[in-house]
């Protein structure tokens, strides 16, 4: 009996061990990207995204989550550096600082928002808020897909555009109305006031 149960509480330990070493091992993908940070120059960004495996996929199974995004560039020989578990939508360069807003679903999936950060001329980040942010960088070219450069660039406002996460990162400024409080769709009347007042399309 007392042999019985050593070996079963030996197993249990195997089991437990090898279900954590399981459930943090993590997959990693990096990417480079050519993003248009200003209207006459692009950057070379380094994207890495590494979260837990999910086994049995995502519905069904266990595992994954925890994921941390990593961008990397370098600017007038600064290096930039940027880790969060958040999905970049906007880099921008303006007056010397670069301005990023991210897509932030982890920290509440029920509660999806926008944040807003800034660098200086050393090259840290730190948050700020949406008013700080300025208003005509606010435009959504973290990736740009052939569906998102056309909704660019035809700002359709009654059309599918108000669906974006341009247009809803527009209300969330200038609205001060929360991406998760936008449902079914941002307000077209505060989308066309922040086109006319803030961006100008070529």
């Amino acid at each position: 009996m007392m042999k019985t149960l050593k070996i079963a509480g030996i197993v249990l330990i195997i089991l437990v061990g090898l279900t954590y070493i399981l459930s943090i091992i993590r997959t990693t993908t990096i990417t480079e990207k050519e993003i248009e940070i200003t209207k006459d120059s692009s950057l070379l960004v380094t994207k890495k995204h590494s979260e837990r495996i999910y086994y049995g996929g995502h519905a069904l199974g266990w595992g994954g989550g925890h994921p941390k995004n990593k961008i990397q560039f370098k600017y007038n020989k600064i290096p930039y550096e940027h880790t969060t578990p958040f999905i970049l939508i906007v880099l921008k360069l303006f007056k010397g600082d670069f301005y990023f807003v991210y897509f932030d679903r982890e920290t509440n999936f029920e509660k999806i928002v926008y944040r807003f950060y800034k660098t200086d001329k050393d090259g840290n980040t730190k948050e700020i808020t949406a008013k700080e942010f300025p208003k005509h960088l606010a435009v959504q070219n973290s990736w740009l897909d052939k569906k998102n450069r056309l909704l660019l660039k035809e700002m359709d406002i009654e059309g599918e555009f108000s669906n974006s996460l341009t247009a809803k990162l527009w209300v969330r400024i200038e609205a001060n109305i929360l991406y998760y409080e936008q449902k079914y769709g941002a307000p077209v009347d505060i989308i066309r006031r922040y086109k006319e007042k803030y961006i100008t399309v070529e």
